[in-house]
C-alpha cells in the first residue's frame, strides 16, 4: 500500500542466501513496487516454503 492505494508487486530480484560465521543462513529477497509516497505498508498474503519456520520478517525500506 502506498498512501492508501494498493500497488501490485512489479518484480522479485536479488534472491540469495548468505551463511554467517555462526552457521546460520540469511535469505534475502528484494521485492520491487512501482510508486512513491509517504505512508507505506506491506501486506504479505502468502509465502510458501517446504517447511514451517515461525520466524519474524524484518522489512527494511530502501
Amino acid at each position: 500500500m502506498i498512501d492508501g492505494v494498493k500497488v501490485p508487486l512489479e518484480e522479485t530480484t536479488n534472491d540469495h542466501y548468505d551463511k554467517l560465521m555462526d552457521g546460520s543462513i540469511i535469505h534475502t529477497r528484494t521485492l520491487r513496487f512501482l510508486g512513491v509516497g509517504e505512508d507505506l505498508a506491506l501486506d504479505i498474503q502468502r509465502m510458501t516454503y517446504a517447511r514451517d519456520y515461525h520466524k519474524i520478517i524484518n522489512v527494511i525500506p530502501s
